[in-house]
């Protein structure tokens, strides 16, 4: 992983803690399984509502990891842009 870019590292890392593998998260939020592959290794960066989307889906299943109701995850959703949007 030492080709990873900063957002790249980012994501990887939040896919983790989300309990998801690359392809689950490709699936929750629109994209490809290759496309999650080239964000992650830092060979191509989402669109806004590309970013939007992969964040929505990883708050979401942190948050049930958790047990976080809907507005908790609506917060922690935005969390998780403020922090991927500072590494992009």
């Amino acid at each position: 992983m030492a080709h990873m870019s900063e957002f790249g590292m980012w994501l990887h890392t939040e896919t983790k803690r989300s309990g998801l593998i690359k392809r689950d998260l490709a699936f929750h939020s629109g994209v490809t399984p290759q496309m999650i592959s080239s964000y992650v290794r830092g060979k191509a960066s989402p669109t806004m509502l590309t970013f939007r989307c992969i964040c929505e889906a990883l708050a979401y299943f942190q948050g049930r990891l958790v047990g976080l109701s809907k507005s908790e995850i609506e917060l922690l959703s935005a969390e998780l842009m403020v922090a991927g949007l500072r590494r992009i």
